[in-house]
């Protein structure tokens, strides 16, 4: 018998080495499990505010990576763009950021320089990509309310 076996459990479209949404460890005759992503709680009260919201979206998505879990949300007001990321913890994040569009793609550059370099697309299917300067780091689908 093992005296010690890792364990990391992944979810659907993540990228092995980036993280896990949960994890199992056996260490000498003790369990250890830890869900590092959302919880189907979580998952539910976000989901629940992203549909309870009456904004003008242009899209949604839920982002379950490891320690950054949240609902993701691009509207428009007042002429403006804004992407707000809502966490388990009820924190809110609101970014203004700027379109172009580039064929069917739009790209959404922040106003504030986040001093990355980094900004994201959204494609004709709904997906939503990130990039920095070394290119695409990560992508989400859409979720549709």
């Amino acid at each position: 018998m093992a005296e010690r076996v890792y364990m990391f459990y992944l979810l659907e479209g993540m990228i092995d080495g980036s993280g896990c949404w949960a994890y199992t460890h056996y260490n000498f005759g003790a369990w250890e499990n830890s869900i590092q992503g959302l919880t189907l709680e979580q998952e539910k009260d976000l989901i629940d505010k992203l549909r309870n919201n009456t904004r003008n979206a242009i899209g949604t998505w839920l982002d379950d990576r490891f320690g950054v879990g949240s609902s993701l949300q691009l509207y428009k007001e007042n002429g403006r763009f804004f992407m707000e990321a809502n966490f388990p913890d009820k924190s809110v994040h609101i970014e203004e950021v700027i379109e172009s569009q580039f064929d069917e793609i739009r790209r959404f550059v922040p106003v504030e320089d986040n001093g990355h370099g980094e900004y994201f697309e959204v494609d004709k299917t709904g997906e939503l990509k990130y990039y920095s300067p070394d290119g695409l780091f990560k992508t989400l689908t859409p979720f549709l309310l």
